[in-house]
């Protein structure tokens, strides 16, 4: 028996034993299994999350990259469309309410092609274009009056410029004008009176009548080999213009071009030019010395006149005329030598210029105007070729100082009070040997007739 209850004694206590092993067990388990559920879950479920919620953005981003919206365009502009039927031009800001302008290359999927006559005339809220190269013309007074307007970029399609296309944009300081512009039109720039700076293309051939007239604080020019002929009146009262480059190609300076520029103290002009023309740089009181090549045939009238800073010039060896009036008072002109090309000196050509002491005048010289060396005060002697045919009324009228006239054939001399009759008193040829008397003859006032030779 007592074996019995030791035998079971002994049961019991390994039952128990065994029962603590297993409720010690149990808990280890669940602890080991919790984070490595949780480690091996979480990272499964956030990463696709992540990548779903990125790829929808970055795609989302691309698209709306367009280069439309990268280079924003001005909306709700006029236009028409182009007899081509693929192409417009803007004909005004419709009910577009930008101020800084940028117009683009299509519109409804039209290509802009140009500018319309008129499109912004008298805009006065614009303060800035920008012109794509899609267009090819800019009209006529397009922008005409946009006094607020200060900066204009042109495209690099452009090839013409209209007349009066940008006149009286009194705000505007800088332009600069495409290497694909061929004409500025006439007046293109005129008026603006705040323009300092002026690039122009080196494709440009024809600068327009008037193109930058009275842009009072235009400082300098340089005119590309391209240009082949300057407008009348271009230039024309830039009172700031300080110095002119012209081109080699320039073959026509134009009438006014340059008048009135007073501060101008440098002009190199170009070896093409054959033709200045009327009153081209009249009254450029700052210019001191002028060389004119040998391309130029023609001095117009009053070229030169009123230069009154002017000491020294240099005619080209095939200028054929001296306009009237082409130096009138040149007051400070102190010589001149006029080529063996010249045929005819003009009326009042040199008169008033006070200062002029010397004149050679070329063999081939035919004619001297009427009081063409009038009132030239400080001249001494004047040799008169024998090409000489003709001296007009009062041609050294008023020069106290000439002591000297050398005739290099004194016979045949005629004078007369009629400038149209065939013949009149005769000179004693012998007057006219002696160079002290010829002077006395031609500037005195009995003697400042119209003389010819009639031999």
């Amino acid at each position: 028996m007592k074996k019995i209850l030791c035998i079971l004694a002994l049961a019991i206590a390994l039952a128990c034993v065994l029962g603590a092993c297993n409720s010690n067990d149990s808990p280890q388990e669940s602890t080991a299994t919790t984070p490595i559920e949780t480690t091996t879950e979480a990272p499964s479920e956030t990463t696709p999350k992540a990548e779903e919620e990125t790829t929808p953005k970055i795609q989302e981003e691309t698209t709306l990259q367009t280069p439309e919206e990268n280079t924003p365009t001005s909306k709700s502009l006029a236009y028409e469309v182009n007899v081509d039927g693929t192409t417009c031009t803007i004909t005004g800001i419709g009910k577009c309410k930008d101020k800084d302008l940028v117009i683009g290359s299509t519109i409804d999927g039209y290509k802009v092609t140009a500018i319309g006559d008129f499109a912004f005339f008298m805009n006065t809220s614009l303060t800035s274009v920008t012109i794509p190269d899609s267009v090819i013309t800019i009209g006529n007074q397009a922008f005409t009056f946009c006094s607020k307007l200060m900066n204009v970029t042109i495209g690099n399609g452009v090839t013409s410029i209209g007349n009066s296309a940008f006149s009286n944009c009194t705000a505007l300081t800088n332009v600069t004008i495409p290497n694909s512009v061929a004409v500025i039109g006439d007046e293109a720039f005129g008026t603006c009176e705040n323009l300092t700076n002026v690039m122009l293309g080196n494709s440009v051939t024809t600068i327009g009548d008037g193109a930058f007239q009275s842009c009072i604080n235009l400082a300098s020019v340089t005119i590309p080999d391209s240009v082949t002929t300057i407008g009348s009146y271009a230039f024309n009262h830039c009172p700031c213009l300080v110095s002119v480059t012209i081109g080699n190609a320039v073959t026509t300076i134009g009438s006014y071009a340059f008048y009135a520029c007073g501060s101008l103290t440098s002009v190199t002009i170009g070896e093409s030019v054959t033709i200045i023309g009327d009153c081209a740089f009249m009254d450029c009181i700052g210019l001191t010395n002028i060389t004119i090549p040998n391309s130029v045939i023609a001095i117009g009238e009053r070229g030169f006149c009123g230069c009154t800073g002017l000491e020294s010039v240099t005619i080209g060896n095939s200028v054929a005329t001296i306009k009237a009036m082409a130096f009138y008072e040149c007051s400070n002109l102190t010589s001149v030598t006029i080529p063996d090309s010249v045929i005819t000196i003009g009326s009042n050509a040199f008169s008033g210029c006070g200062c002029l002491m010397s004149v050679t005048i070329g063999s081939p010289v035919t004619t001297i105007g009427e009081q063409a060396f009038w009132g030239c005060t400080s001249l001494t002697n004047v040799t008169i070729p024998d090409s000489v045919t003709s001296i007009g009324n009062f041609a050294f009228y008023s020069c106290p100082a000439l002591a000297s006239v050398t005739f290099a054939n004194h016979n045949g001399w005629w004078r007369t009070q009629d400038a149209n009759a065939t013949s009149g008193e005769n000179i004693s040829a012998e007057y006219l040997a002696d160079p002290a008397t010829a002077a006395q003859c031609l500037k005195s006032n009995y003697y400042y007739y119209y003389w010819f030779r009639n031999e």
